[in-house]
């Protein structure tokens, strides 16, 4: 049994009738007005005024939006839901349509995602491409970064490998707001209209977050780190760096960094379409440190202390500041 309220612009169903604590999904979007909702124990079907129709699991707390392939007129109301079809009046008669059908099957979905997949990695394979052509200037610029004279390699197709590898993080660095705009379009179809809109901000806040992680990883985290573990030098021991190690070590810090940073805004905006409760992220702040700590330690290249502390600590800042900012744009939500 389902407990649902339907209050203005938005619609609430309860687990427990008793606990209204206990929710499973809210709908709230300013822009639609529901006009009829029908609840069985897997689904709830939500039909605006505006025609726009969305459907929720009740399963799995994950929002489904299902689009018709069957163009509803202005004349089309629902009327009922009986066993996963939809009863729509008009002036036609009864109109009677299975959503399942007209969801995307799994052969769709492979599909699509194959096709985001080739259009993300014909651009990273265009734009490394490009950077090959100034990829000995990069790796110089990436080889003064630590303050040593030179990298050595060890066998003779390894300046040449050095080179390509390079090219491929050139090439991943330029194509970020490509694959950002294909992970996108892969899911637009699938959102409501709150969390396309959402979802269109996340792309530029993402893309400028990728860039103040590689800065980040960039001026700070890899020059700071290198002095730490070279102060453990002496004159009877001096480094010889080998260039391929010292690659991925700087690629890893740079991209572990740049990814790392869209953690906080992921959070963000879990907290603003309501999938994550504010109160639940701060009652569970230590387990959510904890978290962000060990998925540090994985990501970051040499998992010592002094390089985890380095990256978590903005990291930790971030957390708190899209708290914040959740808190404070969901009172102004409220305000208005």
């Amino acid at each position: 049994m389902f407990y649902v309220l339907c209050e203005d612009s938005s619609l609430v169903i309860y687990k427990n009738p008793t606990d209204l604590n206990e929710k499973v999904i809210f709908y709230f979007d300013n822009s639609l007005e529901p006009q009829n909702f029908f609840v069985d124990s897997s689904y709830c079907v939500v039909f605006s005024k505006e025609k726009d129709l969305s459907i929720y699991s009740l399963t799995n707390y994950l929002p489904k939006k299902i689009v018709l392939n069957e163009k509803l007129s202005e004349h089309d109301d629902l009327i009922g839901f009986i066993d996963k079809k939809l009863l729509f009046n008009s002036n036609d008669g009864v109109k009677i349509f299975s959503f399942e059908s007209n969801k995307l099957n799994l052969i769709e979905h492979l599909e699509e995602l194959r096709k985001r997949i080739i259009y993300s990695i014909s651009g990273i394979a265009i734009f490394s491409t490009v950077g090959f052509f100034f990829s000995k200037k990069i790796l110089n610029l990436i080889i003064k970064q630590s303050n040593i004279q030179t990298a050595y390699f060890f066998s003779p197709a390894e300046a040449f490998s050095a080179q390509i590898k390079v090219a491929i993080f050139v090439g991943i660095l330029i194509s970020f707001p490509l694959i950002l705009y294909q992970t996108w379009a892969f899911i637009s179809p699938g959102l409501t209209k709150k969390e396309l809109n959402l979802s269109l901000s996340y792309l530029f806040s993402g893309l400028v977050l990728f860039i103040i992680g590689i800065i980040f990883g960039y001026f700070i985290l890899i020059p700071l780190g290198l002095k730490f573990f070279f102060s453990f030098g002496s004159e009877s021991l001096q480094p010889l760096i080998n260039i391929s190690k010292y690659l991925n070590f700087i690629i890893w810090c740079l991209l572990g960094c740049g990814f790392l940073f869209q953690l906080p805004l992921l959070l963000f905006f879990l907290i603003k379409l309501d999938i994550i409760d504010i109160k639940t992220v701060t009652g569970h702040r230590a387990e959510a440190i904890v978290a962000i700590l060990i998925l540090c330690a994985i990501i970051t290249p040499t998992g010592d202390f002094f390089t985890l502390l380095l990256i978590s600590l903005p990291l930790l800042l971030l957390f708190e500041l899209s708290i914040l900012v959740a808190r404070i744009s969901k009172r102004t939500t409220k305000k208005d």
